[in-house]
């Protein structure tokens, strides 16, 4: 096992309706990825397993192709998004081009370093690779099955979107939060999805005292539009804690009264207390925690269809 001395890590494997006959493998993954304590072994777990929506086994796109969206926020304030990548472990991948993209502006004052950038241009310059092997037989079978009404699909029966994690070293004082998505099936190409916008799928930020970190994931289009995670963060410091479920559940619901979301808030405080809020409209939504070496996995199903569902945990 590795060194988790203060360390907390919170991750989720996407917002929807998850395959119930699989919870017993959703389980096994999760905690799996939550024995590592850097964010990209975490993240690269996920992302290998056909049971998530991103690297191996992504949704396709109307082309049958595979391009994944991710992006990444540290507490310090650094962040980045990378569009259309086509590998097996875009976080690894992300941090990668953004450590040289770091390097090539080490003391560089006349531009401006990149904040998002998509790989069909990168590509060339990056020596980005291209994985030919991240179509799994699942996603490969509803292609098959749909390519020619493409319009009339309505996905599968079983739905899971943009997974992500956040890591907080309480001894470094750090948290780093990471989130990647192959987006929904038969996308256009070049698609943009929530998980490679800031402020939509992730977001963090320091308010007075208290650290807030936020996950999203779900419809994209509607999280991209609301500018969910952002949205979350900005206005939960001014909540009461004996409001959070029903103040959260009608800022969500108030643009969008028909959204199909779920996140995570972490509320990480001065005197060390942290705590874990979750809520959902979508059917199912998969999360696991880990503070030092006490592991909990959450498989949170919808009290009543369609309706919010909320709840928390004391992490520390």
């Amino acid at each position: 096992m590795e060194n988790k001395l203060d360390q907390v890590v919170i991750l989720h494997i996407g917002a929807g309706k998850h395959n119930e006959k699989q919870n017993n493998e959703y389980v096994r993954l999760m905690r799996k990825a939550l024995k590592k304590g850097d964010i990209v072994e975490i993240n690269s777990i996920l992302e290998h397993s056909s049971m998530t929506n991103t690297g191996y086994g992504s949704s396709l796109n109307i082309l049958g192709e595979v391009e994944i969206d991710a992006s990444y926020i540290k507490s310090d304030g650094e962040c980045g998004a990378l569009l259309g990548l086509q590998v097996d472990s875009p976080t690894k991948e992300m941090f990668r081009i953004f450590n040289k993209i770091d390097k090539r502006y080490v003391g560089e004052e006349s531009l401006s370093k990149p904040l998002s950038l998509h790989c069909s241009n990168l590509r060339r310059y990056m020596d980005i690779p291209v994985h030919d092997h991240l179509v799994s037989p699942k996603s490969n079978k509803i292609y098959d099955m749909y390519k020619d009404q493409v319009f009339q699909y309505h996905g599968e029966a079983h739905i899971n979107d943009t997974i992500g994690s956040i890591v907080i070293d309480t001894f470094l004082n750090q948290t780093t939060l990471a989130t990647t998505s192959g987006g929904h099936f038969f996308k256009l190409p070049g698609r943009i999805g929530c998980a490679g916008i800031i402020g939509a799928a992730i977001y963090h930020e320091q308010i007075e005292d208290l650290q807030i970190s936020c996950m999203c994931s779900g419809n994209g289009e509607q999280i991209i539009k609301n500018s969910l995670a952002q949205s979350i963060v900005k206005n939960i410091s001014d909540m009461d804690e004996a409001e959070y479920g029903a103040r959260l559940e009608k800022l969500i619901l108030k643009k969008t009264p028909g959204i199909y979301c779920g996140f995570i808030v972490v509320l990480r405080r001065s005197n060390g207390r942290i705590q874990l809020l979750y809520g959902h409209t979508t059917e199912t939504f998969y999360f696991g925690t880990r503070v030092n070496d006490s592991t909990r996995v959450v498989l949170s199903c919808a009290e009543q269809e369609g309706k919010f569902t909320f709840g928390e945990y004391k992490l520390r």
